[in-house]
């Protein structure tokens, strides 16, 4: 039995360091990621916002709302408060544009 729980020590030290160098490889870098999120609230259509929350904020009372610009050809009723939305980006989230409801169905 010690042995499996060495082993489950060290795999959870060494999981954040191969999750860094996964995150930081040229070819993961330069990927477009997705992550969900929660349509926070009604999107601002003129400007072609919408504020989300991702489920780590969610679970955190105090963080703030992020404001992407939204995809404008996603219907205004897959942008409804409480939806979940797909927010496409590169690099980081400070690029992230909302591009499909949850499911990617538009």
């Amino acid at each position: 039995m010690a042995t499996y729980r060495d082993a489950d020590a060290l795999i959870r030290q060494l999981k954040p360091i191969i999750d860094k160098c996964i995150e930081n490889h040229p070819l993961v870098k330069s990927a477009i990621k997705a992550k969900k999120a929660v349509v926070w609230a009604a999107p601002d259509t003129v400007a072609h916002t919408v504020a989300v929350k991702f489920p780590s904020d969610l679970l955190d009372g105090s963080s703030s709302p992020t404001t992407f610009p939204y995809n404008p050809k996603i219907p205004e009723s897959e942008l409804a408060v409480g939806k979940a939305v797909s927010v496409w980006y590169y690099q980081s989230l400070s690029n992230g544009v909302v591009m499909e409801n949850a499911t990617w169905s538009l």
